[in-house]
């Protein structure tokens, strides 16, 4: 396997609807040697059933399960030399979406930079009128680990995610470096966006999005 590291002007072409590179091959090596190089993951065998349903995929998320805290991942981050960073307390934080309790990848995704300025749970109505779902707190995590110069474009609200009582989890840049905190549901910003996904696969099988409303 080749290290492949994309970078920005790469994953913009990437986002536009008429390109298609860098191919399918070399962003899921880009994801997994990411996280070896991190230590995040030590066997890189452990994916293969999963390199092989990428094929068909234009842009996917390689979400690892792991035992890591979300303060550890976010400290994966790094940003102009500086490390992410959580301000949030992990036990009051919540998915109302199910996901695989296994490896699996997000396919079809989108990071949010068509959906601006939107309430949190407008974005829920869209996305599901659209049948897609909308990304857990671990899912933007993974997805800023892979490219930390996103944030430098936008905020990321993780509306598959909720913090103690409703809050949505949002993925931003402060003074400090990359942080994770929340925002009340009824906010919404020109500089804030929500993210999603078609679809989660693992080993070949898809798993279409079901979200609970809240």
């Amino acid at each position: 396997m080749r290290c492949i590291n994309i970078n920005q002007d790469q994953l913009n072409v990437l986002m536009s609807p008429e390109a298609y590179i860098p191919t399918q091959e070399e962003l899921f090596d880009h994801q997994i040697g990411t996280l070896l190089h991190k230590g995040i993951v030590k066997n890189p065998g452990q994916f293969k059933d999963l390199r092989r349903s990428i094929l068909s995929e234009r842009l996917f998320l390689l979400v690892p399960q792991t035992n890591f805290s979300i303060s550890k991942l976010m400290s994966f981050i790094e940003l102009d030399g500086k490390k992410g960073f959580s301000g949030l307390n992990e036990s009051h934080l919540k998915d109302v979406i199910k996901t695989p309790k296994r490896h699996y990848i997000a396919t079809n995704i989108k990071d949010g930079r068509e959906m601006f300025n939107i309430f949190s749970l407008e974005a829920l109505e869209e996305l599901s009128q659209k049948k897609r779902s909308g990304w857990t707190v671990r899912e933007g995590i993974f997805y800023v680990i892979y490219f930390p110069f996103v944030l430098k474009n936008h905020s990321i609200d993780l509306v598959g995610s909720r913090y103690e009582s409703g809050g949505v989890p949002s993925l931003y840049l402060v003074g400090d470096g990359p942080k994770l905190h929340w925002h009340c549901p009824g906010l919404a910003s020109s500089s804030w966006s929500v993210a999603s996904c078609g679809s989660r696969v693992w080993r070949g099988y898809h798993k279409r999005p079901r979200q609970t409303r809240r």
